[in-house]
């Protein structure tokens, strides 16, 4: 049996395959950005290699004119 957390990821999983999906089909060329990226759970980034390799289609779906933007939080120091 899967552990709270797993299914937890499971879940999430499935919420961003369809929003990415649902966001593509109505516009193709869609802007999808997912910021703070260092907090994902484990597992999570794998959702998005589909889109993000050169496939025609995923799913019955064209993601190759969709924009993705992976963001991630750093701080720069700056020495005066």
């Amino acid at each position: 049996m899967f552990g709270r957390s797993t299914c937890m990821i499971l879940f999430y999983k499935d919420k961003l395959r369809r929003k990415i999906k649902e966001a593509v089909t109505a516009c193709p060329r869609a802007l999808i950005i997912i910021d703070e990226m260092e907090k994902m759970p484990p597992g999570l980034i794998d959702v998005l290699k589909p889109y993000l390799n050169f496939h025609d289609n995923v799913e019955g779906v064209d993601y190759r004119k969709a924009i993705f933007f992976l963001l991630r939080y750093a701080t720069v120091s700056h020495r005066w």
